[in-house]
């Protein structure tokens, strides 16, 4: 038992490679209903991509069949004008990047006059 790290696992006991061998790597090895996600395809006998517990690389983040110049534009310029509204929201981190998040400024509320009613009106009614 490892009580000074909360539980009973140690991570340094257990092999990558038996991990990977449970994972799919053809057809067959789908229940019935279900197949691979194409991209990116099977898995190798080398393959993490199943492993949670790791970061994504890059080139598993992009989606080049997915990408479209106009649309990534309208997009980014949609967060910058969202981010300029700095009177009820913050922007934490930068776009495209991980860890990127808005949030909402505590006691920087517009009035919530009827906000307060429907919440007052509901509580009636229940």
């Amino acid at each position: 038992l490892h009580s000074r790290i909360g539980h009973d696992f140690a991570p340094e006991s257990v092999e990558q490679a038996s991990l990977r061998c449970g994972w799919p790597k053809r057809a067959e090895d789908y229940p019935p209903g279900f197949d691979v996600a194409s991209p990116p395809g099977f898995c190798q006998d080398t393959c993490d991509c199943m492993d949670g517990g790791r970061p994504q690389k890059p080139e598993e983040v992009r989606k080049a069949w997915l990408e479209e110049a106009r649309r990534d534009a309208a997009a980014l310029g949609a967060i910058e004008m969202f981010s300029a509204h700095t009177g009820f929201v913050a922007r934490c981190g930068q776009p495209l990047q991980p860890f990127c998040f808005f949030k909402s400024r505590k006691g920087m509320f517009t009035d919530q006059k009827h906000a307060k009613a429907a919440a007052e009106l509901a509580a009636s009614v229940e």
